[in-house]
């Protein structure tokens, strides 16, 4: 345990502000609410960010990175992508000193351990939701037992990463789950992975597996995510043909993504322009994005903000070919070798990746039972996330 002595001399602090400090290699943030002082590490606990440059209300602080929040209280984490709680330290004033305590051991506290308990909850899904949701349950209490059934082989990952930092290069395949699998047991949760869910029956509380087996519940939580779309053309289904989900994908990218290289891809959505700046910037392929739209993002953050993106991705050497449509995917000997545009216009590529958004994972429940959406096969839930079904 160390203690820390801060004279605020002539530069006290204002309610709302939040202040650096360095506390003898200890990063912290000191911040005043409502008269009152609090102190917290200083990096996110998800990945660094400074919370000093974050957005302090009331007794929230958010990470000017990915927005998780915590409490500056307590240190609870009150909104994602962060897993873990931020650790806080024990504050009081001494005429203008603040005097500010940091333990040995500063990490968040663990979370509940599971004991017998007849319950079964199955989470339906190994993604951000189905690992946050296992961790709340037993975080708040639950005892009963936790089931992930997961179709991919890994544990849950840092998706969101997949097409930044560890397609290009700068994570390793071993930063990217966000839980280890000792965790997992030590929390008592079965995970099912590499295992694949072909139907669920609310009617006897099941589900049923590829292999045929079943799995009781008590309670079931959908957290299937997404699938990425197919391009509705000829050739989509060559070697060297990409979608970007899972940490698969990326290793297939990253095995073709040879130095100079050549690569279309299509569509310039968030994937598609994040494939693009990494495989440029950390790869040093050459990198085309083909897409029907005047800018990128246009729609969603508006003209003046997509040509700053687009400028951004040229500085780098993404080149682009917008207002234009890919007709087909070409290949030779079973291997895709570029892409024909409507125009009629030819683009040379050792490989493709298709980024042209994501459909509901919902194939396997449409014999459930369940009020799915006709057009795009989504689950209608209530205000609560309820679905037709008890218990889903």
């Amino acid at each position: 345990m160390s203690e820390h002595r801060i004279d605020l001399g002539m530069q006290p602090i204002r309610d709302g502000e939040m202040r650096r400090l360095d506390l003898d290699g200890n990063a912290a943030v000191l911040a005043r609410v409502d008269g009152e002082f609090y102190t917290f590490r200083a990096a996110c606990t998800h990945y660094g960010g400074p919370l000093d440059k974050g957005v302090l209300k009331g007794h929230t602080v958010m990470c000017p990175w990915h927005h998780a929040c915590f409490d500056i209280r307590s240190g609870s984490r009150l909104e994602p992508p962060a897993l873990n709680d931020l650790p806080t330290y024990s504050v009081r004033m001494e005429g203008r000193e603040v005097v500010i305590t940091i333990p040995d051991s500063s990490s968040a506290q663990p979370a509940s351990e599971a004991q017998a308990d007849h319950r079964s909850f199955v989470i339906i899904g190994g993604g951000a939701v189905g690992n946050a949701a296992a961790e709340e349950l037993r975080r708040t209490g639950f005892r009963g037992k936790i089931t992930i059934v997961s179709a991919v082989p890994q544990v849950p990952v840092d998706r969101p990463n997949l097409s930044k930092d560890y397609l290009d290069g700068n994570a390793k395949p071993e930063w990217m789950p966000l839980r280890d699998a000792g965790w997992y047991s030590e929390h008592n949760i079965e995970l099912r992975l590499n295992t694949r869910v072909t139907a669920i029956d609310p009617n006897v509380y099941s589900i049923t597996l590829e292999d045929s087996n079943t799995i009781q519940y008590d309670r079931l939580l959908l957290a299937t995510g997404a699938v990425p779309r197919r391009l509705n053309a000829p050739g989509m289904d060559l070697d060297g043909v990409f979608t970007l989900r899972s940490m698969a994908d990326a290793d297939a990218i990253i095995a073709a993504a040879t130095e100079n290289s050549r690569v279309v891809i299509i569509g310039a959505s968030f994937i598609g322009m994040e494939v693009a700046a990494s495989l440029v910037g950390g790869r040093k392929v050459a990198a085309t994005v083909v897409s029907p739209e005047t800018t990128p993002f246009a729609r969603i953050f508006g003209e003046r903000i997509g040509q700053l993106f687009k400028h951004e991705h040229e500085t780098q050497g993404v080149q682009f070919k917008l207002e234009s449509e890919v007709t087909q995917i070409v290949g030779r000997n079973g291997q895709a070798n570029g892409v024909e545009l409507a125009s009629g216009e030819f683009l040379q590529a050792d490989f493709v990746v298709v980024g042209i958004g994501v459909s509901p994972s919902t194939d396997f429940l449409k014999a459930s039972g369940l009020n799915m959406d006709a057009h795009d096969s989504s689950v209608r839930v209530n205000a609560l996330l309820q679905t037709s079904a008890p218990d889903v």
